[in-house]
Order: structure tokens, then sequence, then C-alpha cells
């Protein structure tokens, strides 16, 4: 298991100009050589059960990689975790996840999440999926209320 660590900062003034955005580093040790083909990828995020929506763009480098993920239709001001897992959004696979991130969603409800990662940019046989989680301050937050499956 590929242990990572997150930087976190807090930027104002994405998209709109009000809606926050959260940046993250994440990185291993030593450095990553493997060499990508540079491609940007996008993915859907569906509501399961929630009107939540959104996308999820990966923009695959040379060495890593950064991910985007923006949501809409959340609960203004709620706090939203943000996961990957084996498997599919059809099929999930919850004996891994990794964390990606905590966002939380702006006055209209809509979070913006930038991660930059230094690792390889893979999907395994098993599939990759990346989970929203409901809102922070209720159950909903042990729950997905929007997944995207990310294949290349």
């Amino acid at each position: 298991m590929v242990v990572l660590g997150a930087l976190s900062a807090l930027l104002t003034g994405c998209a709109s100009g009000t809606t926050a955005a959260t940046v993250a580093s994440h990185r291993t040790s030593p450095a990553p050589t493997t060499r990508q083909t540079p491609r940007t990828l996008t993915f859907k995020i569906v509501g399961q059960g929630d009107p939540s929506h959104g996308t999820v763009e990966v923009d695959v480098k040379v060495v890593g990689y950064t991910m985007t993920v923006v949501v809409d239709g959340l609960d203004p001001n709620t706090g939203h975790e943000i996961n990957t897992h084996f498997g599919h959004c059809d099929a999930q696979d919850l004996t891994h996840n990794n964390h990606v991130d905590f966002v939380k969603a702006d006055a209209r409800g809509t979070l913006m999440s930038v991660t930059n990662w230094a690792v390889p940019y893979l999907v395994t046989s098993k599939g990759l999926i990346l989970t929203i989680h409901g809102n922070d301050k209720t159950l909903e937050a042990y729950t997905h209320i929007g997944c995207a499956d990310l294949t290349n």
C-alpha cells in the first residue's frame, strides 16, 4: 500500500469568484520514475439517491497527475469527504479506500477540489471509482451520495 501525505490549502475566488477550492498535494518517497502519456480524462459524477452531480477531470502528466473534482447540488455550507475505492459504481469494493480530500460546499451547494499526485495514474483490473460522501454533520457522512467510474 502506498502511504500518501497531504498538504491542503484553502483558496478562494475560483470559478464565479465565490466557490472555494481545496488544493492538496500527495506524493510518495522516493519520487516516482514512471513516465506516462500526457492526456486529460473527464468522468461524470452521478448522484446515488441524491441530487448531487458533477465531474472529475484527471490531467495526466508525464510524471504524476492532477485531479479536479466539481460537485453541484449539495446542501449549502456542508463538508464532504472524497475518496477513491476499487470497483465500479454499481459494484463498489469498500475494502480499500484512499483519501483524496475533505471539502466544504459553498453557499450555493457547490464544492471544488484540486489535488496534485506525484504517482502514476493507474486503474487496476478491479476498476477505480471516486466517491463523494454525504453531509459530514449527519449520518449521511457514512454514505456515498455521488460516484464516478475512473477508467482510462
